[in-house]
């Protein structure tokens, strides 16, 4: 399995670095690349901890997936709709300028008293201008329905305001589990949401069960995952990309796009 892993792994690379080389000026090519990256990273973690940690990982490789998990669902949701790609990328790269605004919000000394002690900076106050420009040309895109009308009537320095209300995410109105809807894994994510969020918030039961190898703790669930995520990522990029790929890719890939679980485990017997 470890041989399986590895190439694996150098088919996700191979595909990505093609992304790169092709689109590397396309919004959707840095979107996809930015996620299939973290998805893959994570999965080489896992190989990495599966070959090398001396310590109990489970955990670690528990979080490690819900975060991949999250990022797979994402990716899988742009690249979905083929009419809406681009739209979608934009709307993904586009809210790192929310996260900076809601992030130097936080550095308002009427917010938070021990910003006040906070000095000068000049590159600082050039990056805010420059990320005010931003947000008046775009920021209205992620406002929240409340947002919006409150921007309607305040104008556009509404949108560089601490009290701007933006979305939380930016597939937002839509929820993670819409996500996964959309792209046909629901039951799989109603499941491992449940399970691998556990670890992420240090739950009792995740803290007990993550120091033996069982259910969602246990190493080859946990490497298969990885693997499914992994090829996932790749085949919506190389599907998107018209990469080519050999037989045994495209076998790999079309087995992992089958989903793990459908709805005959969630229904009562």
């Amino acid at each position: 399995m470890i041989k399986l892993d590895q190439g694996i792994l150098t088919l996700c690379e191979r595909v990505i670095r093609s992304v790169e080389q092709t689109g590397s000026d396309d919004v959707l090519g840095k979107a996809s690349c930015l996620l299939a990256e973290r998805i893959t990273d994570g999965f080489r973690s896992i190989h990495t901890l599966r070959l090398k940690a001396s310590h109990v990982w489970l955990l670690d490789g528990a979080t490690i997936l819900r975060t991949c998990y999250d990022a797979m669902l994402q990716l899988l949701y742009i690249h979905a709709d083929q009419g809406e790609r681009t739209t979608r990328a934009q709307l993904f790269i586009g809210y790192i300028f929310i996260e900076q605004h809601l992030l130097l919000a936080m550095a308002d000394p009427t917010w938070l008293k021990s910003a006040g002690h906070l000095e000068p900076d000049s590159q600082r106050a050039l990056n805010e201008r420059e990320l005010h420009r931003v947000l008046k040309q775009f920021g209205d895109k992620y406002l929240t329905e409340k947002g919006r009308r409150e921007f309607a009537t305040a104008g556009v320095d509404y949108l560089v305001s601490r009290t701007a209300k933006y979305i939380p995410n930016w597939y937002a109105p839509k929820k993670t589990k819409e996500l996964a809807e959309s792209v046909g894994y629901a039951y799989e994510f109603a499941f491992f949401q449940r399970h691998l969020s556990q670890s992420v918030h240090s739950s009792s039961i995740a803290l007990f069960s993550g120091r033996h190898e069982s259910f969602s703790f246990d190493t080859e669930f946990q490497l298969t995952l990885a693997r499914t995520i992994s090829l996932r990522a790749a085949g919506a990029l190389a599907e998107t990309f018209d990469l080519p790929l050999n037989s045994l890719d495209k076998y790999l890939i079309g087995q992992a796009c089958i989903a793990l679980l459908d709805d005959s485990v969630l229904r009562p017997r």
